[in-house]
């Protein structure tokens, strides 16, 4: 009588583990190139607003110091990234100036994104 050992897979069971490890390293993989691109779209966002914030100073000490401003627009550099920013000033029923800031950016997956702040400014 001979006994039989298995000293190894047999060849159904390499392929299915195969498949599985092949599928769970696609899910991975997915995943990680997502991740990485919701970081790049909130460092975009980070960017602009730090550049709104920026803007938003000086048109505030600008308006302080009497300037007629209303429409300006201009583009700037961060970072390897260029963002243009355009804005309206207009004065409302209550005596304050309405700032709507807008900054736009070109991203390379998703085309031209925007963000849009608004702020209310005290005549002087």
């Amino acid at each position: 009588m001979r006994l039989k050992y298995n000293k190894g897979f047999s060849l159904i069971e390499v392929v299915i583990a195969s498949g599985i490890a092949a599928t769970a390293i696609v899910f991975i993989l997915r995943g990680f190139t997502q991740s990485l691109m919701a970081v790049r779209i909130s460092e975009n966002i980070t960017l602009a607003s730090f550049l709104a914030q920026e803007e938003i100073f000086d048109i505030e000490q600008k308006v302080k110091n009497g300037a007629a401003m209303q429409n300006f627009s201009g583009q700037e550099t961060s970072q390897g990234r260029s963002f243009k920013w355009d804005f309206s000033l207009l004065e409302n029923d209550a005596g304050l100036k309405e700032l709507d800031l807008a900054v736009s950016w070109l991203d390379s997956a998703r085309g031209e994104q925007a963000v849009n702040f608004k702020s209310l400014l005290i005549s002087k």
